[in-house]
């Protein structure tokens, strides 16, 4: 057995456990469909195809090819950017569109947009 398979098993034994809890005569014959599943995959030509993958990043706007370090940094000033546009409208957290009195905060259509940017590119 190789790598590979040490972890296929082992997340076949987990998976199992899911269904069975104990490691009792149930758990055992699941299990053992389970890996002859595997087995007939390994028999038909299967290789994986479909599962091993270069992955997505969850998110917008976070392009795939970013450095980790970059990543956060931009996380982190989009952060900055919800915190000041919500100090600027006087909340905790986010603001439904329309639900709220933004002529109370004293803002030029011009300072209105900015914010109204600066929310969109924090989401």
């Amino acid at each position: 057995m190789n790598f590979e398979e040490d972890i296929i098993f082992t997340m076949l034994h987990e998976l199992t456990h899911n269904v069975h809890g104990p490691h009792d005569q149930n758990f055992y014959n699941f299990l053992s469909r389970l890996e002859e599943e595997y087995y007939e995959l390994k028999r038909t030509g299967y290789a994986g195809e479909g599962f091993f993958t270069n992955g997505r990043r969850l998110g917008p706007g976070i392009p795939q090819h970013l450095p980790a370090f970059v990543a956060r940094q931009r996380a982190l000033e989009a952060a900055e950017r919800r915190r000041r546009a919500n100090t600027v409208l006087g909340t905790n957290g986010p603001v439904r569109l329309g639900g709220g009195n933004l002529a109370s905060l004293g803002l030029t259509p011009r300072e209105l947009a900015v914010l109204a940017a600066d929310m969109r590119a924090a989401d």
